[in-house]
């Protein structure tokens, strides 16, 4: 979250202490549940945090307001959620597209450099470098968060 996120966090605030009958007197925490949700790095989007918070104050049984750290932690699973279905998205977009975004590399993160001759036997000798796009392919990007996911899916 932003600072332009203070005003909007502060109504949220405001709606999910209505929702669960807190006092007046102890809405004064808006300002560390921010200061927690500022803090994480990457920022995460106010709408998962106010989506998260919604739903916490909508649980079954819930008397108390969520705590900082529960907080955090679901609005991070819609995070991850939101990023995972975003990738499948790209990762469809691009299957029926073959043609590569990096013509360099074709999308495999490594670019051949010119073959040289070993002198010793001379043998024609190719190698390769990483590719400048290894960050900002958005191909190698799904790929990427598809592994995480699969990964996480298994120490689950």
């Amino acid at each position: 979250m932003t600072r332009d996120d203070v005003e909007p966090f502060k109504q949220l605030f405001v709606v999910m202490a209505q929702r669960m009958a807190v006092p007046e007197e102890k809405l004064s925490g808006a300002g560390s549940y921010f200061l927690a949700f500022q803090e994480e790095d990457p920022a995460i989007p106010f709408e998962c945090v106010k989506t998260a918070g919604l739903e916490l104050t909508r649980a079954t049984g819930a008397t108390f307001f969520p705590t900082a750290p529960d907080w955090l932690t679901r609005a991070k699973e819609l995070q991850r959620t939101t990023q995972l279905a975003s990738a499948q998205r790209q990762l469809t977009a691009h299957k029926d597209d073959n043609s590569p975004h990096c013509h360099d590399c074709s999308d495999t993160s490594w670019a051949p450099l010119p073959d040289t001759i070993d002198p010793r036997t001379g043998i024609a000798v190719g190698s390769v470098t990483r590719c400048g796009c290894v960050e900002t392919n958005p191909k190698l990007q799904t790929e990427r968060l598809m592994r995480q996911a699969r990964h996480a899916g298994r120490q689950s």
